[in-house]
């Protein structure tokens, strides 16, 4: 009789395995193809520009992306990831938790925006000056549209996370091939990616306040809790932020935008192989969180490992592909002067390859409770990827840019696989026939 209680109980553990496992890859499943879609707009868009506006636009409008990205960074200030944190403990109060948030990111966007009107002069030797008037008026917008992205991953709202990805990426598509035709401005595919979020951020606050507003319960969590744990996150998140863009931006004030062209172009290819990574994070973090929340620890491991799988799997024959036809791909779409940042393709998706075998370390310490211990990996891994730019770009050009990015990436990965296995007793790195250590 203790057998078979046992071995039923078996059964209902991978039973709830599997509807963790299932619930998050139908999420990310509607998101995988939502940024499946975006990253063909995206390469399509960029193709235009490209072969539209030559690769000084192309760099241009690269770097004000990343800026865009960095910026909202900073407004949010880690309130994005409390948001995935704290409401799947309470879905009852999502919108009370939301509102704290907006709150908290619109003060704080406001004065990151105050002194980046300080700075603005040193600004305009990396941008033009109405850009960077742009950029200043844009940061609260900017910061806000990031936040409800992450309260719909948090919400498990999936047909609204999914078109908060699509559509900005739909109109940006449509935009930039009618201008190509009819709208005389060099600067118009920059501008268009400052203009986008800015209407992405009304539209999904209007969304959330109609669709959410019954969820109004009031929430333990304060916006002082809030900032104080936001903060912790957001030093953890920027460096990973850092790591994703300070290349390109070393790049672009060091040798040009040409250069900044070129890479951005080569690495928005590597991008494509972190779809689902990406797509599994958006949804897995609110369920790691959970069960790390119910002490479900056994479940919890099992569900990562599993993961790891997939997300090693489903990347291998996407990074083969390009390490094999990396110039092939980019003579043919975006012309031969392109050509020069195909090794840098190579490197980076080798560099994805290995942190896709890893799984969701980051993710996975932060809705665990190794946010500080993850904040110390991504310092050291952002201090080495810094450091290495500075020191590689000046000789080796944008090759150096991929190699010490490269590195970091790697180290980043490996050392957060090694801290899990010392915390949590388990292998998160998945590679065939490794063994995991159950």
């Amino acid at each position: 009789m203790r057998n078979i209680i046992m071995a039923l109980n078996r059964i209902k553990f991978l039973h709830n395995i599997d509807i963790d496992l299932t619930l998050i890859l139908k999420g990310a499943g509607f998101s995988f193809v939502a940024k499946l879609l975006t990253s063909i707009l995206g390469l399509i868009t960029g193709v235009v520009i490209a072969r539209g506006y030559g690769p000084e636009i192309t760099g241009l409008t690269a770097l004000t992306i990343s800026a865009i990205s960095m910026l909202s960074l900073l407004g949010m200030l880690g309130s994005n990831v409390v948001l995935l944190k704290i409401i799947p403990a309470e879905k009852a109060a999502a919108y009370s938790i939301f509102r704290k948030a907006i709150i908290n990111t619109i003060v704080q966007s406001m004065i990151f925006s105050f002194v980046l009107y300080l700075l603005r002069n040193q600004l305009v030797g990396y941008y033009p000056k109405d850009i960077v008037y742009s950029l200043i008026a844009g940061l609260i917008f900017f910061s806000v549209y990031s936040m409800t992205s992450c309260f719909f991953r948090a919400t498990g709202d999936i047909n609204a996370y999914t078109a908060n990805q699509l559509i900005p990426s739909i109109i940006r598509f449509f935009s930039i091939v009618i201008a190509a035709y009819h709208i005389d401005s060099h600067y118009f595919p920059a501008y268009l990616s400052v203009s986008i979020p800015v209407l992405g951020a009304v539209v999904s606050c209007l969304y959330i306040s109609i669709k959410y507003k019954g969820f109004n319960l009031k929430s333990h969590f304060g916006n002082i809790y809030m900032l104080k744990i936001g903060v912790v996150m957001f030093l953890s998140e920027a460096m990973y932020v850092i790591v994703s863009n300070i290349d390109l931006l070393m790049i672009g004030g060091v040798l040009g935008k040409d250069d900044a062209g070129i890479y951005s172009i080569s690495t928005s290819f590597v991008m494509i192989l972190l779809f689902l990574t990406t797509a599994l994070q958006s949804f897995a973090a609110p369920k790691f969180a959970e069960l790390y929340a119910e002490n479900n620890i056994d479940r919890l491991n099992k569900l990562v490992k599993k993961i790891s799988k997939i997300s090693f799997s489903v990347t291998l024959v996407p990074a083969f592909i390009l390490i094999i036809f990396s110039e092939s791909i980019l003579s043919f779409l975006y012309g031969e002067e392109f050509i020069r940042g195909s090794n840098v393709m190579i490197l980076l998706a080798i560099a994805i390859l290995i942190k896709s075998s890893c799984g969701l370390t980051d993710m996975f310490l932060n809705m665990t409770g190794g946010h500080q211990a993850q904040l110390f990996i991504a310092l050291f891994s952002c201090a080495i990827n810094v450091i290495g730019n500075y020191i590689l770009i000046p000789y080796c050009g944008i090759i150096g840019a991929a190699i010490a990015t490269s590195f970091s990436i790697f180290l980043w990965s490996i050392i957060s696989v090694i801290y899990i296995y010392i915390k949590h007793g388990f292998i998160m790195m998945y590679l065939p026939r490794l063994p995991f250590k159950s």
